[in-house]
């Protein structure tokens, strides 16, 4: 979203950050609001996602990572992989800044 959780987010039964985005554990799983329990098998990532335990940046960067992440947590887990015990780690890539004069 670029700028913070969009009305189809704040709409979701979902536990959600001081940020008002939705908040995940470790593997980028939610939270039902209604009964507490963690949704094992609904991820939330990009801007829409907040870790209060380790926050990350809303950026594409983050967003790109835990897109991965996620993919390959499905993909694994089909083949029959045992997946319970993995989670996201953001690895920083570095910035870059287009300096001009003029």
């Amino acid at each position: 979203t670029g700028v913070g959780p969009t009305t189809f987010t704040r709409s979701m039964p979902f536990v959600r950050g001081t940020s008002g985005r939705l908040a995940v554990d470790g593997r980028l799983n939610v939270t039902d609001a209604k009964g507490g329990g963690l949704l094992a098998d609904v991820f939330a990532l990009g801007d829409c996602a907040t870790n209060e335990a380790e926050p990350l940046p809303p950026l594409a960067q983050v967003a790109e990572q835990q897109g991965k992440f996620v993919a390959k947590l499905l993909n694994d887990d089909a083949k029959g992989e045992d997946v319970s015990e993995r989670e996201f780690s953001y690895r920083h890539l570095g910035a870059m800044a287009a300096l001009t004069t003029g």
